[in-house]
């Protein structure tokens, strides 16, 4: 009996130590210093398309339905879009390096973070410390902009941060990452920030 005892719990054991072994860690996608997002959440969020953006208003709708429904559960991500960027999340602009600085020639888009009051809080991949009201992501003109730099420009928004992780939305090169949509760390952090 003891040695049929033994045998059982050696199994159980050795079972329990597989299921650990196949059990993928959550590696969280780094966030913004101080864990810095939306201080109006995102679950009820609005997002505006400025006439300059107008030729990637399907490209900034599928990036919008790719964090909305990101294919790896429930998050609590919902937009909706409006005509107006009154009170809005996120603002959508087409820019050029005369108008706006920062779009040089090897900036694709960038994000930029402000307060109730309108004041800038950080911009182009340094992202705030403290929560924000509101975003604009400013994508080059000089550029034909894929949905993926769009998905990874909202990902800033809502407080991920750049990620060493090729498989990762954030990685913060076009040529280095091997994915073009949200991923489940990256889906997995927004829950982690906004529950």
């Amino acid at each position: 009996m003891k040695k049929y005892l033994n045998k059982i719990v050696l199994s159980i054991f050795a079972l329990a130590i597989g299921a650990l072994m196949n059990t993928k860690t959550f590696a969280m996608t780094p966030t913004w210093p101080n864990d810095a997002k939306f201080n109006r959440g995102v679950s009820n969020a609005y997002y505006y398309v400025d006439s300059t953006a107008n030729s990637y208003t399907s490209r900034i709708n599928a990036a919008v339905n790719n964090w909305v429904d990101t294919g790896w559960g429930w998050n609590p991500i919902y937009l909706y879009p409006v005509a107006s960027n009154y009170a809005t999340h996120i603002d959508f602009y087409v820019s050029n390096y005369q108008q706006d600085y920062v779009l040089d020639n090897n900036t694709l888009a960038y994000s930029g973070f402000w307060d109730i009051n309108s004041n800038r809080l950080s911009q182009a991949g340094y992202g705030p410390s403290v929560d924000y009201f509101y975003t604009e992501v400013k994508i080059n003109q000089i550029y034909d902009v894929e949905t993926r730099v769009i998905i990874h420009e909202m990902g800033h928004c809502f407080g991920l941060a750049h990620s060493s992780d090729h498989y990762s939305i954030m990685y913060p090169t076009y040529e280095g990452t091997y994915v073009t949509t949200v991923q489940k760390d990256d889906h997995d952090t927004i829950n982690y920030l906004y529950n």
